[in-house]
């Protein structure tokens, strides 16, 4: 689950990720817009939490990986959005 960035303009950025499901066996990386999933790491955890959250993210699209305790591999991506424009 993602939450959106702060409008453009402002000093923060406020989007986040959340995820549940997890086991501490888990490790759980999280990479940066435009990275593939090589390279710079935002966040990592070797033994991951059955749930948490993590931000906070600027708008773009990061990729993620989840290895278990047997080395299965999950990649995947989230898009942070830019949030709505607030109301004057």
């Amino acid at each position: 689950m993602t939450a959106c960035a702060e409008y453009p303009g402002t000093t923060q950025f406020g989007g986040s990720i959340s995820w549940s499901g997890a086991d501490s066996a888990d490790s759980f990386t999280i990479f940066p817009p435009d990275n593939n999933g090589y390279g710079e790491v935002l966040y990592t955890n070797g033994s991951t939490p059955p749930g948490g959250t993590y931000g906070p993210l600027e708008p773009g699209v990061f990729t993620y990986q989840f290895v278990d305790n047997v080395n299965e591999i999950i990649n995947g991506s989230f898009t942070i959005l830019t949030c709505d424009v607030p109301n004057a």
